[in-house]
């Protein structure tokens, strides 16, 4: 072969080639832009589905608040028709008074006991006299007492409710 065969050779495979990346690239090309297209569809198809879940949250809540506000209304409405003249009670002096007697009994004895505690299943003392007893069971519940981490300087009266079991479990 001539040199001018060669280089014409070598130019038309040199150009073969270049043609050749050239078309690779392109293809390379179209392929990143195809793939980033798709992602770019399917962040969109979430951005809308997104979207689509706010609106409804959104159309919820609203209904909620016109539930809300009608029972409001309503609410409004009942509480406009009550007047003192169309609700009138008569009570004596003797009456309201023994009423507020009780109440303050009740709100007294409520105060008495609002320290009081009651705890089930402690078991009974084999002491035989009653201080023996008596101090067994304060020392009882002081055990639980301070199990719980509960201070035990105001324990100040303890007694059983009930009635006294046999050694053997059954009642007196």
């Amino acid at each position: 072969m001539t040199k001018q065969k060669v280089k014409a050779n070598n130019s038309k495979n040199n150009k073969s080639a270049q043609a050749d990346r050239e078309d690779d690239y392109e293809s390379d090309l179209e392929g990143d832009m195809t793939s980033t297209l798709l992602k770019l569809v399917m962040k969109f198809t979430e951005v809308l589905t997104a979207n689509s879940e706010l609106n409804n949250q959104i159309k919820d809540l609203k209904d909620k608040n016109r539930n809300l506000l009608q029972r409001i209304e309503a609410l409004e409405n009942k509480t406009g028709e009550w007047t003192p003249q169309t609700h009138t009670h008569t009570a004596s002096v003797s009456d309201i008074t023994a009423l507020a007697n009780t109440v303050a009994e009740e709100m007294q004895a409520r105060k008495d006991k609002e320290l009081n505690l009651v705890i089930y299943g402690i078991q009974e003392s084999a002491a035989t006299t009653d201080e023996e007893m008596e101090t067994d069971d304060k020392n009882s519940v002081c055990d639980v007492l301070n199990s719980l981490q509960v201070p035990t300087m105001n324990v100040t009266n303890v007694f059983r409710m009930g009635r006294k079991l046999s050694s053997h479990g059954h009642v007196h």
